[in-house]
């Protein structure tokens, strides 16, 4: 992967060459070990304030990744939350919460539909999230569609399986 920052007479124009793995993070020093993580995972990983992340997304383009503290889950983070995911619907959002996490946070990220929670303390547990991470290019997806109900799961069960287990 490859960008190209240049200057023209309209200001700065940034040009990719193919999709970035860009991960945003919203948190304190409790998401240092993750930020660490993602970062020697080969993630380009920057640590940003709710209200900066929609212009960081229409600048850098979609996230593969955001790890969003719960303790940042006021309003106004709310807010940015719902328009960076209209932005970039594909965007894998992971709650970070630890056991002293703030329920307010935790429930208003239910509200928005976030389940997937991650203690940001568990080394382990982040590991597996980059490795699970679809935009690490090693996942591959298939799609089945047919006309009636149990069409697919009779025509071409046994290929979809195989494609699952390869």
């Amino acid at each position: 992967w490859s960008s190209d920052v240049c200057s023209s007479d309209l200001g700065v124009v940034r040009e990719a060459s193919a999709p970035e793995r860009l991960a945003l993070v919203w948190g304190g020093e409790e998401v240092t070990a993750a930020v660490d993580h993602l970062t020697g995972a080969g993630l380009i990983t920057l640590v940003v304030e709710p209200r900066e992340t929609p212009d960081m997304v229409e600048m850098a383009g979609s996230p593969a990744l955001m790890l969003v503290s719960v303790d940042v889950l006021d309003d106004e983070a709310v807010g940015a939350l719902t328009d960076v995911r209209r932005q970039s619907p594909h965007t894998r959002v992971v709650l970070l919460a630890g056991d002293g996490s703030a329920s307010a946070g935790l429930l208003k990220a239910l509200r928005l539909g976030l389940s997937e929670v991650l203690d940001p303390r568990d080394a382990a547990a982040i590991e597996a999230l980059v490795a699970s991470d679809p935009a690490r290019g090693s996942a591959e997806r298939v799609l089945a569609i047919g006309a009636h109900p149990d069409d697919v799961e009779i025509g071409c069960g046994a290929t979809l399986l195989e494609h699952r287990r390869s």
